[in-house]
Formats: structure tokens, sequence, C-alpha cells
């Protein structure tokens, strides 16, 4: 019997996320291009996309998008990199990268999310 590896576990767990969080990001995505293109030509003027961020509501929902999107492009391409026949010590360094990679990105979004 074959012995269960981390790995071996984890992998389709992290696929799992991967299409959730594409449906996640249909939905988002959909509801942001009604919200500030087609619901009214004055949602994208400064003030209002201003305002609008402003809200606690709306800023949590950014930062929700955020984090999926980050999650799904860097699972994206860590997956695309794990699909090449890499060594163990290479799957680790594109594993560590992505997350460096990641975390980066949804500090500095978050960051810039909050600074309005």
């Amino acid at each position: 019997m074959e012995e269960m590896h981390t790995k071996k576990v984890l992998e389709p767990i992290w696929w799992f996320f991967q299409m959730i969080s594409g449906i996640l990001l249909l939905i988002l995505v959909a509801g942001h291009l009604f919200a500030t293109h087609f619901a009214s030509k004055e949602a994208l003027e400064y003030s209002n996309v201003v305002a609008r961020l402003s809200s606690a509501p709306i800023k949590a929902i950014y930062i929700l998008f955020l984090l999926i999107v980050v999650y799904h492009g860097i699972n994206g391409m860590r997956a695309i990199f794990l699909d090449l026949t890499l060594s163990e010590r290479a799957r680790q360094i594109v594993n560590g990268g992505a997350l460096v990679i990641g975390m980066i990105t949804f500090i500095y979004g978050a960051y810039l999310a909050f600074s309005i």
C-alpha cells in the first residue's frame, strides 16, 4: 500500500480551492461591473468612487475580492510551475516564492484600499 504524503493530500485541496475561487471571481467581477460600470454613469466620477470606497461594507467586499484574486492568480502560476519536472528543492522554492509574492501583493493591495 502506498504511503500518503502531505503533498499528495494537499494538492487536491489547493485544486478544489482554485475552482471555488474561480466561481467566486465570476460573481465578484459581475457585481463589480454592474455596480461601477452599468448602474450609472456617475459611478465612475472620482468623488463617487472615493465615497463608495469609504464605505466599510464595500471596502470589505473589495478586500475579499483582492484576497480571492491574489490566491487564484498565485496558485495558478504555482500549479503551472509545479507541472514541470522539478526537484524537491525547486518545488519548495516555488511554493515559498508563491507564498511570499502572494502575501506581499495582498498586503500592498490592502494598504492601498485602506489608504482611501
